[in-house]
């Protein structure tokens, strides 16, 4: 992650975002990668 910050690359692929966290951490993930896509797709 801290790469993804330094390098700001255009596109990064995660590999399990989710794993190991709970039911609250998934969520955030969630709304996050909603919210970047509709940064980069504008809608």
């Amino acid at each position: 992650m801290l790469q993804l910050l330094m390098y700001k690359p255009k596109v990064a692929m995660l590999d399990e975002p989710d794993s190991g966290l709970d039911v609250d951490g998934i969520a955030i993930i969630g709304r996050s990668i909603a919210r970047l896509a509709r940064k980069v797709l504008r809608y």
